[in-house]
């Protein structure tokens, strides 16, 4: 009868501290893997801003390339120059 009782104790201690242990474990895990993603989906958003504002920047100066061209062409020069005729 003895040896049953401290049977019984010891499994319900041992079942305690396994509760206790898996549920620790999952805490950490769960933290752990909160504090992953959140970096991971940070990276990705800068990553994605960064190519974004590349892709800006190489528009612009793109365009300002060619807003230099328009105006150093000929065609547009004589245009600004000749003054407009009223009827």
């Amino acid at each position: 009868m003895k040896n049953q009782r401290m049977s019984t104790k010891l499994t319900i201690v041992i079942a305690i501290v396994t509760v206790f242990c898996i549920t620790l474990l999952y805490v950490t895990a769960g933290s752990s893997m909160n504090k992953m993603s959140r970096k991971s989906e940070m990276n990705q958003m800068e990553a994605s801003l960064h190519a974004q504002t590349k892709l800006i920047e190489e528009y612009v100066l793109h365009q300002e390339d060619l807003l230099i061209e328009f105006g150093k062409a000929n065609g547009t020069h004589m245009f600004w120059l000749t003054p407009i005729r009223r009827r």
